[in-house]
């Protein structure tokens, strides 16, 4: 069972870690490949940690048509 003490340790992780906007994203050459992929999923005005994109992106992957 979590205790308190281990979901504020959780947070703490989750809250630190950097989020970049849109427009930040769109011109990393981390993503220079998706660019496309990226425009389309996320909202403009809203920041995103690199685990939230990623995780975006695997999801948009598996996706079945």
């Amino acid at each position: 069972m979590a205790t308190k003490q281990d979901k504020d340790m959780g947070e703490a992780t989750a809250a630190a870690e950097p989020e970049f906007s849109k427009q930040q994203l769109l011109a990393s050459q981390r993503y220079r490949h998706r660019r496309d992929l990226i425009g389309a999923l996320l909202v403009d005005g809203k920041t995103y940690p690199i685990t939230k994109v990623d995780a975006l992106i695997k999801d948009y992957d598996e996706r079945k048509m």
